[in-house]
């Protein structure tokens, strides 16, 4: 048994399983533990009552049973294969001990495992197979030996062979239906006739001959021609051997009888076939040839001596391994060493062989063993068919075909000339493309698949540097006539055409180029677009015959049907660039005019809106102000009421002022101030905040910075702007402390244009602006707060702000990274300060 299991796993025969699972995962670890068992498993997996029963099948070697399905339990699947008398052996597979396990074990399950100890799985199988195969081969064993006793009853009236027995006097005392069906005869004919009687009169000396060696004790086994009752001939081999009594006395003799009538037929017809098979293997197109087990030819046909250009006798002389090619002989033993070992009956290779002229012939093989009635094999034979020709064209074939397929995805003309070469270059084809200048009268190398080692030490050798190198037209015959008369000429001596193309001081080294680059064969069409000749291509290989021209000629055509695409594709893409430039500065134009109107709009509501409200909100704030300190203060409850009022109409009067300064009614005047001064005043104003909201600020304010022409309480205000916003962003990320909450502001001296300017940076490290609201964020009353924390004003009042003072307000910002906002402005704003 374990050589069985054995085999089934070395030689991977299938193991089919049946899986009922209702998880997929756990169905494929099961599968994964047999396949590390060595097994290959094909598997079908179930997971109700009704799928596995119909999936029951004789064929199943092992079954996988998880315990608790849904509707369902390995007791019952068990239950169910106990019914069906398959003999299937089941392995019980669960997540946990159930208290039904010994159940399982005792109404027949082979082995009961735990999920999370599958490594049991593989040796509880081949257990299970084991205790199997063991049953089937006891349950067979005790049939075959009812069975042998039945035989060994009836087996001489059964029996296929012929069975006689004869007496002293030659007579037939019992006869078979076997024999007596070879003879035409009944049993009650033959009884009493003699053996002479059933044979042709010229063997009677032999049956009387072999009778006497009966007679004498001597058994033996003779071929005689026996007459039927017919009239017929039948041939026999006759069994015989002496019949005697206890105390040796000769009784006659019995004998088996086998009618080979039909095999000595089929041996005259052999001999026949082998004479007609000769004549057709000699007159065949297709090779055949035989060699014996070390490789030796021993047998080969005129075909195959034609195409591989050597005799019979020079053949016969050879090893295969001597006329097959350096890259196919690995292949070639390793399919002969599966044959030789009866892992297949044949096997067909397409590979080469080498002729004598040294030319590499392709061939379709196929190859069996001829082996005796043992098995043993005697000597490989072979059918030889050349596709040389059907190689050929098949790989120029493949090789223009992946060509244009790469050529029509390129957009440009190097595009298209690198996918030619690439794509030639993968399948041992070279090209060089030729284009013409503007003249028209030279050539210049535009590309070349020949690899770079290659042509440096060509560049070397020569002295030219390929990418610069141009020839006039004129001093090479065959490009010439390729471009005067549209021409695909096949170029069999390259050497010469090299000679033409190179200066004269470099024409030594013509051969030596030729056979550095194996260009020897080549073949040269022109390359026309709009009717127009621009170039020329020639493409190179050791194998191209000059009805290749054709072909690549076609190819040519599509080369220039690509680069007349890709000048519609330039000139497509000028006249789009152009448009979308053009399309994108009346975009940029539109924008701008809109902004401005949205401005001019928005500042005209919020001048009005300011002067209505300024008024009354102000006297509400003057009498609540009034009501307070006129409140006893004992009314703590009044009092607070009447300060929120004041508090509320403070800040109705603050965005009332953001409003007029939107609106460019603020009309303080421009000083000399220090950016640094201004920045420590507006941070003493926020510091408390950050510290309540465990914010660290970070400042770096250089000592030497130049003094600005500015409205310092704008541009203050415009910091606290820039500074509240990097708070709430901080906030939003990091609601309770994080040691990366973080606010850094800095100043530093910049160069625009030659004018000398302050930049003043405030980064946090909050979660960036979002991509889709960057370009919104300057907008009036855009904002992406609660309405409660922010009117949508701040960022583009402080834009209008530093506008006004000829600055640029600017930021960076990627999500999840910090936000700087740049503040520049410029040290002298060219206004003059009013005293």
């Amino acid at each position: 048994m374990v050589n069985v299991i054995q085999d089934l796993r070395d030689k991977g025969k299938p193991l089919n399983v049946l899986i009922l699972e209702d998880r997929e995962a756990d169905a494929e670890l099961m599968l994964h533990e047999l396949q590390a068992a060595g097994f290959n498993p094909t598997w079908q997996r179930v997971d109700t009552e009704s799928d596995f029963r119909l999936h029951l099948d004789p064929s199943l070697d092992i079954i996988l049973v998880d315990y608790n399905l849904p509707q369902f339990t390995g007791l019952q699947a068990i239950n169910i294969v106990d019914e069906s008398d398959l003999g299937i052996p089941i392995i019980v597979v669960t997540s946990a001990i159930e208290e039904n396990a010994l159940e399982c074990l005792k109404r027949g399950a082979a082995d009961y495992l735990l999920k999370d100890r599958l490594g049991r799985l593989g040796p509880a199988v081949t257990k299970a197979l084991e205790e199997r195969w063991i049953r089937e081969d006891s349950k067979l064993a005790i049939e075959a030996l009812r069975a042998s006793e039945q035989r060994y009853r009836g087996v001489a009236e059964t029996a296929l062979t012929g069975l006689a027995i004869v007496d002293t006097e030659e007579r037939f005392t019992y006869t078979n239906p076997a024999f007596e069906k070879i003879l035409g005869y009944s049993s009650k004919e033959l009884l009493g006739m003699t053996l002479s009687q059933t044979v042709k009169p010229d063997e009677i000396t032999t049956i009387r001959t072999q009778m006497d060696h009966r007679k004498q004790g001597i058994s033996a086994q003779y071929e005689v021609i026996v007459q039927r009752k017919d009239g017929k001939t039948r041939t026999i081999i006759v069994s015989g051997s002496p019949l005697t009594s206890e105390d040796g006395k000769y009784e006659g003799s019995q004998a088996v009888i086998t009618d080979i009538t039909e095999r000595v037929q089929a041996e005259n017809n052999l001999v026949e076939s082998e004479e007609k098979l000769r004549l057709m293997v000699d007159n065949s197109p297709i090779g055949f040839c035989a060699t014996d087990m070390k490789g030796n030819f021993i047998d080969v046909n005129p075909a195959i001596c034609l195409m591989l250009g050597y005799s019979n006798k020079e053949l016969i002389a050879k090893h295969f391994n001597q006329i097959s090619h350096p890259g196919d002989k690995e292949n070639n033993q390793e399919m002969y060493q599966k044959l030789v070992e009866g892992e297949i009956e044949y096997f067909d290779l397409e590979k080469r062989y080498i002729h004598k002229s040294g030319k590499s012939v392709h061939v379709q093989i196929r190859a069996q063993l001829a082996r005796n009635y043992e098995g043993e094999p005697l000597f490989e034979f072979s059918i030889v068919e050349n596709i040389t020709a059907k190689v050929r064209a098949e790989k120029l074939l493949k090789v223009l075909n992946q060509a244009a397929l790469s050529m029509a995805q390129a957009l440009t003309p190097n595009e298209i000339f690198t996918a030619i070469g690439e794509t030639l270059k993968e399948l041992d084809y070279d090209c060089i493309i030729l284009t013409m200048d503007e003249s028209r009268t030279r050539l210049n190398i535009k590309h070349t698949s020949y690899s770079s080692r290659a042509l440096q030490a060509a560049e070397k050798n020569v002295g030219l540097k390929q990418k610069k190198f141009s020839f006039p037209v004129k001093n090479v015959d065959v490009y010439s006539d390729v471009i005067l008369n549209r021409k695909t000429i096949y170029i069999e001596n390259s050497e010469e055409v090299m000679k033409q193309v190179i200066p004269a001081p470099a024409k030594r080294f013509a051969g030596q180029l030729v056979r550095m680059f194996d260009m020897s064969l080549a073949i040269a069409t022109p390359l026309i677009v709009n009717d127009e000749i621009v170039g020329i291509l020639s493409v190179q290989a050791n194998d191209l015959i000059e009805s290749d021209g054709l072909s690549i000629a076609t190819f040519a055509h599509q080369v220039g049907a690509a680069l007349r695409k890709a000048q519609l594709y330039e000139q497509a893409q000028r006249e789009f660039t152009e448009r979308m430039r053009a399309e994108e500065e009346r975009r940029q134009m539109e924008m701008h005019l809109r902004q401005q109107q949205k401005l001019e709009s928005i500042g005209t509501l919020a001048s009005g809106v300011a002067h209505e409200i300024n008024n009354p909100i102000t006297g509400i704030m003057n009498y609540a102000q009034l009501i307070h300190d006129r409140l006893d203060p004992s009314e703590v409850r009044l009092r607070e009421f009447s300060a929120g009022i004041v508090q509320e109409t403070k800040r109705v009067t603050e965005i009332v002022g953001n409003l007029l300064t939107f609106s460019r009614q603020d009309k303080t005047i421009h000083d000399l101030a220090r950016i640094d001064k201004i920045i420590k005043d507006t941070l003493s104003l926020i510091r408390a905040v950050f510290l309540g909201d465990q914010i660290t600020l970070e400042v770096d304010l250089p000592e030497d910075l130049p003094q600005i022409k500015c409205r310092s309480q704008q541009i203050q205000q415009v910091l606290m702007n820039l500074l509240t916003n990097a708070r709430d962003a901080l906030n939003e990320r990091y609601p309770s402390h994080n040691p990366d909450k973080i606010v850094c502001v800095s100043v530093r001296s910049i160069e625009k244009e030659g004018q000398r300017w302050l930049r003043t940076t405030v980064e946090d490290h909050g979660a960036g602006i979002p991509a889709e609201i960057r370009e919104r964020i300057f907008d009036p009353f855009y904002t992406t707060k609660d309405r409660t924390l922010g009117t949508g004003l701040g960022l583009s009042i402080s834009l209008g702000i530093v506008q006004d003072h000829r600055g640029e307000l600017t930021f960076e910002s990627e999500e999840n990274q910090p936000t700087r906002f740049y503040l520049d402005l410029p040290v002298d704003d060219k206004r003059v300060i009013e005293k």
